[in-house]
């Protein structure tokens, strides 16, 4: 018989998993939960997020026109502009084409 593994301390009364307080938890594939500590992106991240952000609206075009294009999620284009997910090259090169602009022009 397997047991539940877990993170963080039972509560005794109820059962429930406490955990610090503010912490981002997220599922893993084997029923533990891990703890997301904040890692940073590089810099180019964040000019990329700008740089995809403002081309966008500047040429009024919405978030979902912008992924049909560029045959990608519409979340993943969110996290991207927000600056909490860094694109491969793949992607990027995607989202260059569907702006109409060079890779190089992104990550001024």
């Amino acid at each position: 018989m397997r047991t539940a593994r877990f993170c963080g301390k039972r509560d005794s009364l109820s059962g429930r998993i406490e955990r610090p307080a503010g912490a981002l938890v997220r599922a893993t594939g084997c029923g533990r939960q891990s703890v997301n500590k904040g890692n940073t992106l590089p810099p180019i991240a964040k000019r990329l997020a700008v740089s995809v952000k403002g081309i966008r609206t500047e040429r009024r075009q919405t978030q979902q026109a912008l992924t049909d294009k560029a045959k990608i999620r519409r979340v993943y284009l969110i996290m991207i502009e927000r600056g909490t997910r860094a694109p491969s090259l793949e992607i990027l090169d995607r989202l260059a084409n569907a702006l109409k602009v060079t890779a190089g022009k992104l990550v001024q």
